[in-house]
């Protein structure tokens, strides 16, 4: 996982993980929360000390706004410069808000960090598991997020969804964070099941604006746009098969 970590940020530039802390960023954090973090807020009960873990924490996309919650984040990100990031917006968000977010950050692989076992209420993962291809890897990986998870916490991991007919086209266009260079393992609700068996609470089909970057290379994009930004909005009234077909992110949500 390394190796790939290391490739992956040589494609990857870590400017792109900066952020300018002023007032439309705040708001977009605090108040227009992403998909998977809606779920993980929504599974994980987040509240004033939740003990949450974000492996692959990145610039902090997941971690500050659950920080500023009043949750106690640790940040594992294995990039040094991407940590370092990580650490420049934490204090920009002090400045701006008056008060340090609890966000502890910590320079190291997972499968290396040393963790305390039982020690976090929510353990989060966004786009990390679809990278371990080895099978006994990732049964290591799937071994320690239970580790490091107090009974009857929760492990919330995303990964694309390996059955979308646009899939191939994500991964060539290099679209929503896709790297072409890297191979990923193509997953399903059925694959999570295989992992997790019984722990696993639920499969969930998420909607996402990459969804509609196919759309834009279409000449009636202005006229499919609004239909694909109905189904963003409202993805629970669509049906199980279509939400199943086209939703760009799948999200196991495990319990301990």
């Amino acid at each position: 996982m390394k190796t790939v970590c290391e490739k992956y940020w040589k494609h990857d530039m870590p400017d792109s993980y900066k952020f300018e802390v002023n007032w439309k960023h705040y708001f977009r954090i605090t108040r227009m929360k992403t998909t998977f973090l809606k779920r993980v807020i929504q599974y994980g009960e987040i509240k004033k000390g939740t003990r949450v873990l974000d492996i692959g924490a990145g610039g902090g996309t997941d971690s500050m706004p659950l920080a500023l919650m009043g949750a106690e984040v640790t940040a594992l990100e294995y990039n040094k410069s991407i940590a370092c990031n990580l650490v420049d917006y934490i204090e920009a968000m002090r400045k701006y808000t008056g008060k340090k977010p609890s966000i502890k950050v910590i320079v190291d692989d997972f499968m290396d960090a040393n963790l305390k076992k039982g020690y976090y209420d929510v353990v989060i993962s966004n786009g990390v598991l679809e990278h371990y291809l080895n099978e006994d890897e990732r049964k290591d990986f799937i071994k320690k997020l239970f580790y490091v998870t107090k009974k009857g916490g929760y492990i919330i991991t995303g990964v694309p969804n390996g059955k979308h007919p646009y899939r191939k086209l994500f991964r060539e266009k290099e679209y929503g964070g896709n790297n072409k260079s890297l191979p990923e393992l193509n997953y399903d609700k059925e694959l999570f099941e295989e992992y997790f068996g019984k722990c696993m609470v639920d499969g969930i089909y998420l909607f996402m604006w990459v969804f509609s970057f196919p759309v834009l290379l279409s000449p009636l994009k202005y006229l499919i746009l609004p239909f694909y930004t109905i189904i963003r909005l409202y993805e629970s009234c669509f049906p199980r098969w279509f939400r199943r077909k086209y939703g760009f992110w799948l999200l196991c949500v495990v319990r301990k």
